[in-house]
């Protein structure tokens, strides 16, 4: 049952507050930094010296003078955004805590950390206004500046949820298969996995152990992994074939026609006659595997998580420029023009 089906996914419409997080972070790429007479506070950049002790012990590994550090970033160490903030230059504040990773052998033993802040440094952001979207960019005002980032970003979402409402549509009508699959069918899908798999790697000199040391992974769970590639790409045809028998697919002659051609040419190119092979009927079998799953991605409602209908159509119109649209020319959205369902079909 594909017809009318909903499948929920995240929303790839473009709020305010996404916007204004854009800007905001490119406006701190530009942010200049002036020192303050005041504690810190979080955001405020800080230079420190360090220190520290291990067992009641100066600890040398721990010491070190003028580092620059942006309080709330907790790229240092666990604690130290706390401690520096509310710390006016001048101020030296002790801690306890543990050593991080980077001091190997070292690493998560107790120590005591003595920091002293010598400056406290606050973000100045440039203002965000026609000036600065002219100095940063292609564009001379906010408003367009603005209308590029979110046509931008919006595009991210709509591919981002596009291929999700794609495959967890395929998931769960793979997942609704009934059928136990011979080891004997997987197997052979495993190695043709298997083959074009090691062919990618030899491609850049690599072997399957060279892989599997680099890696860290065994062989056993490579094994299980192409099992669990091979049962889902198995599951995928078999959804796709009862696709094509159920709404009737078949292809036109010139469509047909034109594809095998080209394909025959291609193996003539390379020296094979590929006319009235396997490889041939594999080529029309892909051909109405792929109207399938256009039909499938037509068929299925695409919703958020408020359970409202994502018209993807809609969405990628709205993000193309008005300007660059030619005679009224309606840009095509991912193969999901009609996601309407049809409630008297099965």
């Amino acid at each position: 049952e594909y017809v009318g089906r909903e499948v929920e996914v995240d929303s790839p419409t473009v709020t305010d507050e996404e916007i204004d997080e854009q800007l905001k972070a490119m406006a701190d790429q530009f942010a200049e930094i002036e020192n303050v007479d005041r504690p810190a506070v979080e955001g405020d950049t800080v230079i420190l010296d360090l220190a520290g002790t291990k067992d009641g012990e100066d600890f040398d590994a721990l010491s070190a003078d003028g580092l620059f550090y942006e309080i709330g970033t907790g790229m240092l160490f666990e604690g130290l955004d706390d401690a520096a903030t509310g710390a006016s230059p001048g101020d030296t504040v002790e801690f306890d805590g543990v050593l991080p990773d980077g001091f190997g052998e070292n690493a998560g033993e107790a120590v005591t950390y003595k920091v002293t802040v010598t400056e406290v440094k606050e973000k100045k952001l440039p203002e965000m206004d026609d000036e600065w979207a002219a100095e940063v960019s292609e564009f001379e005002t906010m408003d367009e500046f603005s209308e590029t980032l979110r046509r931008r970003l919006g595009q991210r979402k709509l591919d981002t949820s596009y291929d999700d409402f794609r495959r967890k549509l395929v998931d769960v009508l793979v997942d609704e298969i009934d059928l136990e699959i011979p080891e004997a069918i997987v197997r052979t899908e495993m190695d043709r996995l298997l083959h074009d798999f090691s062919h990618r790697l030899s491609e850049q000199d690599i072997s399957i152990a060279d892989y599997l040391q680099v890696t860290g992974q065994t062989e056993e769970a490579l094994v299980n992994d192409l099992q669990e590639q091979a049962s889902r790409s198995i599951g995928i045809d078999l959804v796709l074939d009862a696709v094509v028998d159920d709404a009737g697919i078949e292809l036109e002659g010139e469509e047909l026609d034109a594809t095998l051609e080209a394909f025959r040419n291609l193996a003539t190119e390379q020296g094979v006659d590929v006319a009235g092979t396997p490889q041939e009927e594999r080529v029309v079998t892909d051909m109405l595997r792929q109207k399938a799953m256009e039909t499938l991605l037509k068929s299925a409602v695409p919703v958020d998580e408020d359970g409202q209908h994502i018209d993807y159509t809609a969405l990628a119109a709205d993000l193309v420029d008005p300007e660059d649209i030619e005679d009224d020319e309606l840009p095509e959205a991912a193969d999901s023009d009609e996601t309407e369902a049809d409630d008297d079909e099965d």
